[in-house]
């Protein structure tokens, strides 16, 4: 008897179990029902890309649905080399996005077992009739992308997004260009409330090339951890790294950037926004022209946070409106400006470096504004105070400087040659032919030596700027050093007048 009792409870305990498990089955296929619907209205904020649910057929172990998501291309204007504005109208392309949705607690998915409220997966090709176009488009050797997606939520209910585009091949039939995706992996952490959210991109590389220009990135990464404040302003970190990007043109580098390290950090303190930007390069050419190390520290604090916030919301309802929208939201964004600046603003660079093979440029500013009332712009300006150096080796100053003459010479050379020929055909009707052939026998267009005018232009200014105290000469390299303070400006230790920059 009492082993038919046990036996029972033993029955009714599996029997309770089962229940609650299968009911946990169908409640977690809910939840991230739920769980999805909120994380679509979260990228649907977005203007350029929006997510809709077609279909959702919930299952109890497994669910099966269907989203349209659907990419906006705006209205784009490109102006040619002529002058010729051509406009390509806006376009919405729609690609349907099937999923895979199985419920936890525990779920057999994509070779794996794995624990939580739900996970989905989908395969995202292009659609039949993008399909023919990109056959119409590329040669049989070329493949198609393939977007693979999933995303987990766990016991939290927090979301893990990845995405992975694969290796593809693109050659056109026509232009005689070809371009070579090697993949790209991205994992996005999203919390429940989706006030946090923090991920991983990282980019194999790329090979462009069309007719003689080749354009080639190796193994580029990215890595964000963002926070949402109770304002509505994101806080955090974002890292992006480039190893190489490599620019030619006829074998001839024009472009080429190696070991790029961008890094930003912003937070929000006592009301006040903070932002820290940073960038590191072991080399830059442009050109031929090569600049390396290079190092750039730049910083804005005590912002208004509050006004940042509706200045930013401000400019998100202005990027979903028409021409005429647009205009009135700038305009009422314009009076906030000064509020966002009345709490001590503080622009600061702190460090700029440019290795160049002649020497570094090297310079520093501060710009402190006041914290006080912004009711008047003009009383708020003499109290700015300012200070900052900027040291210039001399053969690049000169060098930049030449160029700068050599091409307004050049310009009024070009304009002289214009006029000369555009009134030569109205002079010969007033005179005899034989006399416009002597007169130019005898006095023929004069040539303008632009190399020698602009060395010798150059190294006047030069010594002007020197000799008013805009520049002052220290060994190798020029100086400029700048203090503001009360209103008056001071260059080199001598009160800014205009007279100081004529020649």
């Amino acid at each position: 008897m009492n082993t038919e009792m046990k036996m029972k409870k033993v029955v009714g305990l599996l029997l309770i179990l089962a229940v609650l498990l299968l009911g946990g089955y169908y409640g977690m296929g809910v939840v991230t029902e739920k769980t999805l619907t909120k994380n679509i209205a979260v990228i649907n904020k977005s203007r350029e890309l929006s997510l809709e649910l077609k279909e959702y057929h919930r299952g109890w172990f497994k669910s099966n649905a269907l989203l349209n998501w659907t990419l906006h291309l705006p209205e784009r204007k490109i102006t040619d080399t002529a002058g010729l504005v051509t406009t390509t109208p806006a376009q919405d392309y729609t690609i349907q996005l099937p999923l895979n949705i199985y419920h936890g607690p525990i779920m057999l998915a994509d070779n794996q077992m794995l624990f939580g409220l739900g996970y989905a997966s989908s395969d995202i090709a292009l659609p039949q009739m993008y399909l023919d176009e990109f056959k119409r488009k590329f040669t049989d050797e070329s493949t198609p992308p393939l977007l693979k997606m999933t995303m987990y939520v766990n016991f939290v209910n927090n979301s893990t997004l990845k995405l992975s585009l694969p290796s593809f091949k693109l050659i056109s039939k026509e232009g005689n260009s070809q371009f070579e995706w090697q993949g790209m992996m991205s994992d996005v952490n999203l919390s429940s409330n989706l006030d946090n959210f923090r991920g991983h991109v990282t980019i194999t590389g790329f090979n462009f090339s069309k007719g003689k220009a080749n354009a080639v990135l190796e193994n580029a990464s990215s890595d964000y951890d963002l926070h949402r404040t109770s304002l509505g302003l994101y806080t955090g970190d974002a890292n992006l790294f480039v190893p190489s990007l490599v620019v030619t043109q006829d074998t001839k580098t024009s472009l080429e950037v190696k070991s790029l390290d961008l890094h930003t950090s912003s937070q929000v303190n006592n009301g006040l926004f903070d932002s820290h930007f940073k960038t590191t390069a072991d080399r830059i050419a442009v050109e031929g022209r090569v600049h390396g190390p290079v190092l750039i520290e730049f910083s804005v604090n005590n912002l208004d946070a509050s006004v940042l916030a509706k200045i930013n919301e401000q400019a998100n309802m202005m990027q979903q409106g028409s021409d005429a929208q647009k205009h009135e939201a700038m305009l009422l964004m314009l009076p906030e400006l000064p509020k966002l600046l009345s709490k001590g603003a503080q622009f600061n660079l702190s460090e700029l470096s440019i290795g160049m093979p002649e020497g570094v440029i090297k310079g520093n500013l501060l710009v402190s504004l006041p914290n006080a009332d912004a009711g008047n712009p003009f009383q708020l300006i003499q109290k700015v105070q300012g200070e900052g150096k900027l040291e210039i080796p001399e053969v690049v100053l000169k060098h930049l400087l030449n160029d700068s003459i050599k091409q307004m010479l050049q310009n009024q050379a070009t304009v002289k040659e214009i006029t000369v020929e555009a009134t030569t055909p109205a002079e010969a009707t007033k005179v005899p032919s034989a006399s416009v052939a002597s007169d130019k026998a005898i006095a023929p267009l004069p040539t303008v030596d632009v190399e020698q005018q602009s060395i010798a232009q150059t190294d006047a200014r030069l010594a002007a700027l020197v000799t008013s105290g805009v520049l002052s000469l220290n060994g190798t390299n020029y100086v400029i050093e700048l203090k503001l303070s009360q209103g008056q400006l001071l260059v080199n230790g001598k009160p800014f007048n205009s007279g100081m920059l004529q020649f």
